[in-house]
């Protein structure tokens, strides 16, 4: 049997990854979980279950944060190159998960991708979308969370096991259920960094909005960035908080009458438990509820502060529950696929990248070039 390092450095992460953790570790099974301290703070806000609880094997890598992603995501490749003695689970597509994929792959490790095949089709959201096509070109064993990540990971001539989303199973293990008759609130959560530039105009908009409708609570729980916290400060009439404990964020999230989010995360949840959904981006990477339960604004902020009065007084989009993301058994799938995994698997399609130095690699990255909205081409770099 295969043993297997789980690399996270994301709260987002975290809540994603954990669910197939406590299976492993439900079965008895040895691993080890690696933290590379992309985030800190915001990781002890995990309703409780921090990353030292749930496994004897934790190791924080206690990696410098560097604003540059794709500095940072070197470092992590650098460290677990060097130190990985097992194959490597990641998830989603932030710099830890590029660097430990990268890594894992030029130690000549299987690697496994939660959350495989993900794709705006765009160079939004930057450098995200370049890190998740690059894990799943170095990636083994691909996880899919529905038919259209399916779909996506064909259009590039690559395979994946459709297991649902692990948010769900996470959101479940919480006891939280829907709600039918919600409270009048609106729940603001918006960080991203396509957003940044706008924000302080969006805020003015759900000001506006929230002037209009006086016995509505709109509660913003606020993202420590600084980009964030100055714009959210023009945000007036709505409650500003610190970010919360995810399990008090989900309590929320299932009261709200609409959630406006930038995340794609909170899309998942919100589909789950039947909260109907605005979504504050030009476009969106996960497709399957809008015209459901969500619906696409742009990040226009008068089209912000319409669609909030429309779903407010008219509710336009319907209060229901979906199974788009999965039933719960996404953990338990995983789990089965890595305890079965061949000793020799199918070597990765890009496994030339395991012989490029890390410099080369990222280069390779920096030049993935978006073509239109059906095309993506890999851009490589040759070393001289």
């Amino acid at each position: 049997m295969e043993r297997w390092t789980f690399v996270f450095g994301t709260r987002p992460e975290w809540l994603k990854i954990r669910p197939v953790i406590r299976e492993f570790r439900r079965r008895g099974m040895e691993f080890e979980v690696w933290h590379t301290g992309q985030h800190t703070e915001l990781l002890r806000l995990t309703a409780g279950e921090e990353p030292e609880d749930i496994s004897g094997a934790y190791r924080a890598l206690a990696l410098d944060p560097d604003p540059d992603p794709f500095a940072f995501s070197v470092r992590v490749a650098a460290y677990v190159r060097e130190h990985l003695k097992s194959h490597v689970v990641v998830q989603g597509d932030t710099s830890s998960a590029y660097g430990a994929a990268l890594g894992g792959a030029q130690a000549g490790r299987i690697v496994a991708h939660i959350e495989a095949g993900i794709r705006s089709r765009r160079p939004e959201p930057w450098p995200e979308e370049a890190f998740r096509i690059m894990i799943d070109q170095l990636a083994t064993y691909r996880f899919a969370p529905t038919t259209h990540t399916i779909q996506n990971l064909d259009k590039e001539g690559l395979t994946g096991l459709l297991t649902g989303n692990t948010i769900v199973d996470d959101l479940l293990y919480s006891g939280i259920q829907p709600v039918p008759n919600p409270d009048p609130l609106v729940l603001i959560t918006l960080h991203r960094r396509e957003t940044h530039g706008k924000l302080k105009e969006i805020a003015k908009a759900i000001s506006r909005a929230a002037k209009r409708f006086p016995n509505h609570t709109f509660l913003w729980p606020v993202h420590p960035n600084p980009a964030v916290q100055s714009a959210a400060k023009w945000a007036k009439g709505v409650k500003l908080v610190p970010p919360m404990d995810h399990c008090q964020f989900r309590v929320h999230l299932a009261k709200a009458q609409i959630v406006l989010t930038d995340s794609g995360g909170v899309q998942e949840e919100a589909a789950t438990l039947g909260t109907p959904c605005l979504v504050a981006r030009d476009h969106t990477d996960r497709p399957e509820n809008l015209g459901s339960t969500a619906r696409l604004l742009t990040t226009r902020p008068h089209t912000i502060e319409y669609r909030l009065h429309e779903q407010i007084s008219f509710h336009q989009l319907p209060r229901s529950p979906q199974l788009t993301y999965g039933s719960g058994t996404a953990a338990t799938q995983i789990t089965q696929a890595l305890i079965t995994a061949p000793t020799n698997p199918p070597k990765p399609r890009q496994i030339a990248l395991r012989q490029l130095d890390l410099l080369t690699a990222a280069r390779i990255t920096r030049n993935l070039q978006i073509r239109g909205k059906n095309e993506v081409k890999l851009k490589i770099v040759k070393k001289r």
